[in-house]
């Protein structure tokens, strides 16, 4: 949600349906590609390191909404 919320905020109204088309491509492309990471390293170091990998990747990802500033929409400058 907060990402949409940015999107919309950061990017001028005439160009936010480009953006969020780039945005799903983008998502949708490595997608897949995560995938096939997973399987070659659950396949190379096992899959329960993988899976540990993971999630230490996605509790770092989410320790991100602390960084001071991460989560103030407010503060971001209005497209012109």
């Amino acid at each position: 949600m907060l990402y949409f919320t940015r999107l919309q905020r950061s990017v001028p109204s005439e160009l936010l349906g480009r953006a969020s088309s780039a945005s799903f491509v983008m998502v949708m492309t490595l997608t897949p590609l995560g995938m096939v990471l997973g399987g070659v390293l659950g396949s190379a170091i096992g899959v329960r390191t993988t899976l540990a990998l993971s999630g230490v990747l996605s509790a770092m990802c989410a320790l991100a909404v602390l960084i001071p500033g991460a989560r103030d929409v407010e503060a971001l400058p209005s497209p012109s």
